[in-house]
């Protein structure tokens, strides 16, 4: 018969890397907003105005070619201070954020093994994670499942 009494078996407890960031990079770190509109200001305070540079009917003939002067030396000293794209990303780019990291041995044979999508809504209750910070958990487990399977569960025929 087809039978087989002494198959051993297979292993089916994984061992899953648990990660996830404690906090967020949007509570940690100003936004770009933030920091453009900062920026903005800086400049907007540093050109003179009108208002700002009172002057009498005789001085107002060498006002234009005196403010057209003043513009391109100011657009030239923000184009010389504005870093290329690439430095921009290598001064912006922020610190490592601080990630919880817990390896989980996880038994597929056991009924009671929640699936990735629950135990992810789980941990995302207990410390507060974002939707899609959930899912990305939630993949991660399954697609670790996933490789563990494929390379372990051999059928023969």
């Amino acid at each position: 018969t087809d039978t087989h009494h002494n198959v051993e078996a297979p292993n089916l407890i994984v061992n899953v890397s648990i990660s996830f960031p404690l906090c967020d990079s949007i509570d940690t770190f100003p936004a770009e907003e933030e920091e453009e509109e900062e920026k903005s200001s800086k400049n907007a305070a540093a050109v003179p105005t009108e208002e700002s540079t009172p002057c009498t009917a005789k001085e107002t003939k060498g006002i234009t070619r005196t403010s057209r002067t003043t513009r391109r030396r100011l657009f030239q000293s923000t184009e010389q201070a504005t870093p290329t794209p690439a430095k921009r990303m290598e001064t912006t780019a922020p610190p490592e954020l601080p990630h919880y990291k817990q390896i989980i041995e996880w038994d597929l044979s056991s009924p009671s093994t929640p699936t990735p999508a629950l135990y992810a809504a789980n941990i995302a209750l207990e410390y507060g994670l974002s939707f899609c910070q959930t899912m990305e958990l939630a993949q991660s487990i399954q697609t670790q499942l996933d490789d563990f399977v494929k390379s372990n569960v051999v059928y023969k025929a």
